[in-house]
């Protein structure tokens, strides 16, 4: 009994051997089971067995030249090239070859890479930001930057052209010279190629932030003619005024209805400031101050609308009429003047206007031209104000984005 047991395991041993060494080579696996990139960026492969592919993200402006990571495979298998040593992934995909005895695979790893995140282009006639003849403008293109990070970018003029825009959606020119030369004119750098560039934007229905001096821009870019564009009505040779008061913004009706387009008090442009009680001419209304007493630079081209119209238009006798005749002329609206001016007659002056697509041109563009609205104070003082001046920019460079 015990002679046939013992026969029967060395049969039963017998046959395993036999099954083990037939175990057939395409058992043997080659599998890639793991990929990560560690430099320039770090981000990890997705692997689809199925299709032997691998995919990683990175973002936008990734350099791909020399991309070093690390891989893993099945037990025994190597895997070539070498990632730790560093790859070139400009072409967005490289084979890699797993090989595990006499088995091999292959599988594609393909780098995806995130959308261009640009959205905003400060103009500016210098070619770098630190190179801008202003800290006024400086400072402004600093916050943007500061506020938008990658979503911004400043481009000088002269690289406009070359500039890839296909994400823009905003272009904010700050432009303020001082003192202003007399005659007034845009710098040449402004009025070659780049204008073609920005015009075209701007009919494609790329929208435009103007503010200071930059208002008549409009007319340079054949969205406003000329009779109808802006005065200048600060002083050549001029760097700077001291004045005591507060200066700022009337944005809500205050003597007349029409004042102001309706709802515009809700408008974008005027959520989140702090506004203050004005009394003026027996009329209190809320305004927005934008610069408190000091040094100002005053450097405003806004619209005057009697000097459009110096009679009433057709025998009208609504104090506001000059400003609608100008707004139905101009495909715009006036969303604020200084705060004083509509106690006065009606609004008079167009300080902020936000012109709407019209005929070609299927952008929109605000224009903030308020002789209060400036980033650095003359006298080295901080501005009590200063949260306004950076939430009315805020929320026009916000609106536009999303207006496109």
């Amino acid at each position: 009994m015990r002679k046939t047991t013992h026969i029967g395991f060395m049969l039963i041993a017998l046959v395993s051997l036999m099954f083990t060494a037939c175990t057939p080579d395409e058992e043997v696996e080659a599998k890639l089971t793991s990929l990560f990139f560690t430099q320039p960026v770090t981000a990890t492969g997705v692997v689809d067995e199925t299709t032997k592919t691998v995919t990683v993200n990175v973002p936008y402006g990734t350099d791909l030249s020399n991309v070093v990571g690390t891989v893993t495979a099945t037990e025994g298998a190597t895997v070539t090239p070498s990632i730790a040593s560093g790859i070139d992934f400009s072409d967005l995909s490289v084979d890699f070859t797993v090989t595990n005895g006499e088995v091999t695979e292959t599988y594609t790893v393909m780098v995806v890479v995130g959308e261009n995140p640009l959205r905003i282009v400060l103009l500016g006639d210098a070619p770098t930001l630190d190179e801008l003849s202003y800290e006024e403008q400086k400072v402004a293109y600093q916050w943007a930057l500061d506020t938008y990070s990658e979503k911004a970018m400043y481009v000088s003029f002269s690289d406009l052209p070359d500039a890839d825009l296909e994400t823009v959606t905003v272009m904010w020119w700050h432009h303020t010279v001082f003192p202003r030369p007399e005659p007034w004119a845009f710098p040449d750098i402004a009025t070659g190629n780049a204008l073609v560039n920005i015009t075209d934007f701007y009919k494609d229905g790329g929208n435009l932030l103007l503010t200071s001096l930059a208002s008549s821009y409009l007319v340079e870019l054949g969205r406003l003619t000329a009779e109808y564009g802006p005065t200048n009505l600060d002083i050549p040779g001029e760097e700077y005024i001291t004045n005591p008061d507060n200066w700022g913004l009337s944005y809500t009706d205050v003597a007349d209805e029409d004042d102001y387009p309706d709802g515009n008090d809700t408008h974008y442009l005027f959520e989140g400031l702090n506004t203050s009680e004005v009394t003026f001419e027996g009329h209190t209304y809320d305004a927005i101050f934008l610069s408190d007493g000091g040094a100002k630079k005053n450097r405003a081209h806004l619209w005057d609308f009697n000097r459009f119209f110096p009679e009433l238009p057709d025998g009208a006798t609504d104090p506001n009429a000059r400003k609608s005749a100008w707004e139905d002329a101009t495909d715009a609206l006036v969303r604020a003047s200084f705060e004083w001016d509509p106690s006065l007659n009606g609004v008079e002056l167009g300080a902020v206007v936000e012109f709407l697509p019209s005929g070609d041109y299927s952008g929109t563009s605000i224009v903030i031209t308020a002789g209060a609205y400036e980033w650095n104070m003359e006298d080295d003082r901080t501005n009590e104000w200063q949260s306004n001046v950076e939430g009315i920019t805020e929320n026009a460079l916000d609106g536009l984005m999303e207006s496109k």
